[in-house]
């Protein structure tokens, strides 16, 4: 039994210290593709917060056939996502501002006016 419980402890130790070796490397950029068709590398960083804030400002006022529901929704996550930016929590900002533009994307009727 003590023989067990010695392999167990070594195995728990070996594995750990194999762990601490590993690199962790943390996520800084983003690569989409642009409309045109160029890789466009983004940082997470409140300047992109503001970007997408605008692109999702844009969007909203031109004439569009999303439901209203869905107007309201991009518009709550617009909002907590400007919050999120301006107190720090950049990424979390930065995912609801894309969600917001996914969801408008997702329910946008192809316009005349763009």
């Amino acid at each position: 039994m003590r023989a067990i419980f010695f392999l167990f402890v070594l195995l728990c130790l070996a594995e750990t210290s194999h762990i601490g070796h590993a690199k962790i490397m943390p996520i800084t950029k983003d690569v989409h593709t642009s409309h045109e068709g160029s890789l466009e590398i983004t940082s997470d960083s409140k300047d992109y917060c503001s970007r997408l804030d605008r692109a999702l400002t844009k969007k909203l006022k031109l004439p569009h056939g999303v439901p209203v529901g869905i107007v309201e929704d991009v518009r709550t996550l617009q909002e907590r996502g400007k919050f999120l930016c301006g107190q720090g929590f950049v990424r979390g900002g930065i995912e609801r501002l894309r969600r917001g533009l996914v969801l408008l994307k997702q329910y946008e009727k192809p316009s005349k006016y763009k």
